[in-house]
């Protein structure tokens, strides 16, 4: 015997809850990626300003390539305060 409507029901459910889990598992992991790329952009800053206030010549080099590491983590800051500004509005 069937009963209207709870046919097929539970797969629904499932799909549902596993749908919503992942979600909050990847947004979590989005979170914390932007927190650690947030820390590392600010180590990074600050290495670079220590670097650069040096006289001798190799510690001002690597102080101008850690540009290669700042500017992409400039740009992800960006995007996330960008995206928690839209949330707010």
């Amino acid at each position: 015997m069937v009963v209207a409507g709870k046919q097929g029901g539970g797969v629904m459910v499932t799909t549902v809850t596993t749908t919503t889990v992942t979600t909050v598992a990847v947004l979590g992991l989005a979170t914390s990626l932007g927190v650690v790329a947030v820390l590392m952009l600010i180590g990074l800053l600050g290495a670079k300003e220590l670097l650069a206030g040096s006289d001798a010549k190799r510690p001002r080099l690597l102080a101008r390539c850690l540009n290669v590491a700042i500017v992409p983590l400039l740009t992800a800051f960006a995007f996330i305060a960008v995206t928690k500004v839209a949330d707010i509005l």
